[in-house]
């Protein structure tokens, strides 16, 4: 089965899937990008000029996910905060090319990509680690030898969850539903060695709710130079696992909580687009010197 998606409107496949934590789990040969991991194994995706074929695959909402062509930036626009409208609406005009890839059919590996991301070289390390894990059955994850994949310690952090805890279990049973998701995210934070950056980007990138806000150093130095906003924190594991965000007693300097308040469904995508600028400096002068607020 093949489905034809005419491209009427700005849309980037790589600037898409190259911030994703499912961008593990493809590869380009020739020109045709192939999912080689997870659902749809073998699915091909080609851009022939305005349109994207997909062929190897016949679930057409995991498509519109997984290439990002269920989420445009310009239909949140009403989520944002009067003070922030007309720099985020310029913002969104701007760069609707990327879009959100997600999958919610992937999550285990999803969530394999986030926690193995940390403090290394995401496209040298993480995807070689993630490619390597997703060649494993599911069903004995729990029972290889992950060192044999690499002796990082993100790798024997990993092993250790999947032998020790019931990790695997709350991670493949999420629900879209936001107050599970809320309840998720505080679960998951007191497993050892998770932290907030990667609940929240594992929640980003496997459901349809993209309140959630990884804060990383990228986002960090976003917010205060493109948003002014360089009085507010990072969120704290101790807190988030035990309150509810709007609940914290920190909440007025957290920047997460700021985000998802400020910026509602456009807040995931925001952090998408930090990122992307400290890898490309995809946001140049020109955007800059018309919207920053001063």
């Amino acid at each position: 089965m093949k489905f034809k998606y005419s491209l009427n409107k700005p849309y980037d496949l790589m600037l898409t899937l190259l911030p994703s934590f499912t961008y593990p789990l493809f590869s380009e040969r020739r020109g045709v990008l192939i999912k080689d991991y997870g659902y749809c194994k073998g699915m091909e995706v080609q851009r022939i000029e305005s349109s994207i074929i997909v062929s190897g695959c016949s679930n057409e909402e995991f498509i519109n996910e997984v290439l990002g062509l269920w989420y445009d930036p310009l239909n949140y626009l009403n989520d944002v905060s009067y003070s922030f409208k007309n720099l985020i609406e310029e913002l969104a005009w701007s760069f609707r090319k990327i879009r959100l890839s997600i999958s919610t059919m992937d999550r285990w590996l999803v969530f394999t990509a986030c926690f193995l991301s940390r403090a290394t070289n995401y496209y040298s390390n993480t995807v070689k680690w993630v490619r390597a894990i997703a060649s494993v059955n599911l069903d004995s994850i729990g029972e290889v030898d992950l060192t044999n994949v690499s002796t990082s310690f993100q790798v024997r952090q990993l092993s250790y969850l999947l032998k020790n805890t019931d990790i695997l279990e709350a991670i493949v049973e999420v629900s879209n539903d936001l107050s599970e998701l809320i309840n998720l995210r505080r679960r998951l934070l007191r497993y050892p060695f998770i932290g907030v950056k990667t609940v929240d980007a594992y929640l980003l990138f496997s459901t349809k709710l993209p309140i959630f806000t990884p804060v990383d150093r990228h986002y960090r130095s976003f917010a205060k130079e493109f948003l002014g906003l360089k009085e507010y924190v990072e969120p704290r594991k101790d807190l988030c696992s035990n309150y509810y965000c709007w609940k914290c007693p920190r909440r007025s300097r957290c920047l997460t909580w700021f985000s998802m308040n400020s910026f509602g469904r456009l807040s995931g995508w925001i952090q998408t687009i930090a990122y992307l600028n400290s890898k490309t400096n995809l946001i140049q002068g020109s955007w800059y010197r018309r919207s920053f607020v001063k």
